[in-house]
């Protein structure tokens, strides 16, 4: 064999004591792995790959901090968030409150644009008609 003399197990006991190290390191006690119910060594397993996901997302999002603040320090249009990244999905409730806000914010613009427009212009409708 190439690469050293390594010893498939032959048997479940051996399986078994190969793999209680693994549940061991994912938190599970020895009294668990050997004495309790096997289904809770797939629980475990399961949780160990939804943190490794947990996990992954924080050090992308950590990513994506350390990026702006790489820009807000090399260039004068870079900008550090002023607030934390939004990772969670939005209510219908913030959904639309925030769709009420952008409203309201269309609203304000146009009308100093028209107030704007008025006080350069007068109100020159009536000449027109």
């Amino acid at each position: 064999m190439v690469g050293g003399d390594v010893k498939s197990p032959t048997s479940f006991t051996e399986i078994f004591e190969s793999t209680c190290s693994y549940y061991m390191a994912l938190g599970m006690s020895y009294d668990e792995f050997w004495y309790q119910d096997p289904m809770i060594a797939k629980y475990y397993r399961e949780a160990d790959v939804v943190k490794r996901k947990k996990r992954n997302e924080e050090m992308w999002v950590q990513g994506m901090y350390f990026a702006n603040a790489i820009s807000a320090t090399l260039s004068k249009k870079g900008k550090y968030p002023e607030k934390p990244f939004d990772i969670f999905p939005k209510t219908a409730m913030e959904k639309q409150a925030e769709a009420e806000t952008e409203r309201k914010k269309i609203i304000e613009h146009f009308t100093l644009l028209k107030q704007r427009w008025e006080r350069t212009h007068g109100n020159d409708r009536q000449s027109h008609t």
